[in-house]
């Protein structure tokens, strides 16, 4: 009797389940570095907008008039936190006279979060943008200024789940 060469069936099945089990662990592996870096990615854009909308309501839409340069003695928030309303010199140098002084208003809509410069007039910024969905926006008055936090949220485009950031920022009013 001859032998030939080659593998039997039960050496071919055993080879392939063994594939089988390696590309199953190497695939989870890469799909779970996917999500991973997918919330990486979103949680980097939450932080970055958050930051910007807090800088943009600190310093003003216009490098100016923000709640940083207001009278701590006219800043108002609301009895639900969400929104506040302050008064802004826009002379550079503070006057005593408040005839120049503008009342500005910040709050959260449907998601997103507005500045309005000059509550008399008509011109309302957006400070939020795409990235991300403004969950929650409050104010929180201490005895030297305004303690702002707000938290983001982002629909992970890898999986099911929602990525979030919470931010705080206190701020210190100039009288």
């Amino acid at each position: 009797m001859k032998f030939s060469k080659g593998f039997t069936l039960i050496e071919i099945l055993i080879a392939v389940a063994v594939f089988v089990v390696v590309m199953t662990i190497a695939m989870s592996i890469f799909i779970s570095g996917l999500r991973t870096r997918a919330e990486g990615v979103a949680n980097l854009a939450l932080e970055r907008e958050g930051s910007v909308i807090l800088e943009r309501i600190m310093r003003g839409v216009y490098a100016k008039g923000g709640l940083r340069e207001a009278n701590s003695g006219t800043v108002t928030v609301s009895e639900d936190g969400s929104s506040i309303s302050f008064t802004v010199d826009r002379n550079t140098y503070p006057t005593k006279t408040r005839a120049d002084d503008i009342t500005s208003l910040v709050y959260l809509l449907d998601g997103e979060v507005y500045y309005k410069p000059d509550v008399d007039g008509s011109d309302t910024v957006r400070l939020s943008s795409a990235e991300g969905h403004v969950e929650s926006l409050q104010f929180a008055p201490t005895a030297s200024g305004v303690d702002i936090t707000i938290k983001l949220t982002s629909s992970l485009p890898v999986t099911d789940r929602t990525a979030f950031i919470y931010l705080t920022k206190s701020v210190t009013m100039r009288n």
